[in-house]
């Protein structure tokens, strides 16, 4: 009977699959458009933040699912936005043009740079990202470190006006979002008196990994710092423990495994660690309680 039961529940699946495949369709562009629009105007997943003006812009130069003209189209809005940062009267009105090219050039490679037109796209959306936070206070630091002959990029950000030990959230991108997503909306730790480390995860971004059993590898145990800074050490250990060492700072231990060797605290479940942050910013809170943002327990 253990032998059937297997067998009868694939012979299902298979059958609902089989079905599900010959009913589906994919969208023309046309539908793809309608529903891309309608997402804006209401500011939804994946256009947030994307002004709907912009974005009629934009779809009215699409035509086909041509990769190269989907890319096209998103960065001729963005590259006006991108020239006017260059002229802009202000520090905040330059991040703004920056941000909004950002944006839009984000979109131009969704969901995945997959052509030449969205390549060039993606190296645009990273420029621009990056000159969006030049007059951002405290600082917000590109980390190079070397891992495995390529590199691990992250951005570092930590609360300015801080003495002493400060907690640090390792934030790591989803399947459909980036570092640069990540470091908007986890610079609202920092009034908070914490700070973050955003990182790219497996097969996204600028991740020197793709998606395998062992990906977690490049959470858990890079090197922090590919060049000395001050009194920063470029020993090897788990990211927060090093955090710790080479800051002078207590960084929160946020990872899936601990390598041999190093500090050897786990962390909590990461989906109820950031639904509780989560819920601690949405609230307006004064504080996060330093366990949400360590697993609990604190490296070394």
């Amino acid at each position: 009977m253990k032998l059937i039961v297997p067998t009868v529940a694939l012979s299902v699946v298979s059958g609902a699959t089989t079905v599900y495949a010959q009913t589906v369709r994919e969208r023309t562009i046309e539908e793809i458009k309608i529903e891309a629009q309608a997402r804006a105007e209401r500011g939804g997943y994946p256009l947030i933040g994307l002004n709907p003006a912009d974005v009629r812009e934009a779809l009215s130069n699409i035509r086909t699912r041509d990769r190269d003209e989907w890319a096209r189209a998103w960065s001729a809005v963005a590259d006006r936005y991108y020239k006017a940062a260059a002229t802009a009267p202000s520090p905040e009105e330059r991040r703004k043009d920056y941000l909004r090219a950002w944006r839009l050039y984000y979109f131009a490679q969704w969901p995945v740079p997959a052509s030449e037109g969205k390549k060039a796209a993606n190296a645009k959306a990273l420029d621009a990202f990056v000159r969006s936070t030049e007059s951002l206070v405290p600082v917000m630091e590109v980390v190079h470190i070397p891992f495995e002959g390529k590199e691990i990029v992250g951005y570092l950000r930590l609360p300015a006006a801080v003495k002493g030990p400060v907690p640090v959230v390792l934030a790591i991108s989803g399947l459909d979002s980036r570092k640069e997503n990540l470091a908007e909306t986890y610079a609202a730790l920092l009034d908070r008196g914490v700070g973050f480390f955003a990182l790219d995860g497996p097969g996204t971004g600028q991740s020197p990994v793709k998606v395998s059993p062992t990906a977690d590898r490049v959470e858990s145990c890079p090197r922090l710092l590919d060049q000395p800074k001050g009194d920063r050490s470029q020993a090897n250990c788990c990211a927060w423990c090093e955090l710790r060492r080479v800051l002078g700072r207590e960084a929160g231990c946020y990872r899936a495994r601990a390598p041999a060797g190093c500090c050897g605290s786990v962390a909590t479940d990461p989906h109820l660690f950031h639904s509780r942050v989560s819920r601690e910013i949405s609230a307006g809170k004064s504080g996060i309680s330093l366990r949400y943002c360590t697993g609990i327990r604190r490296c070394g």
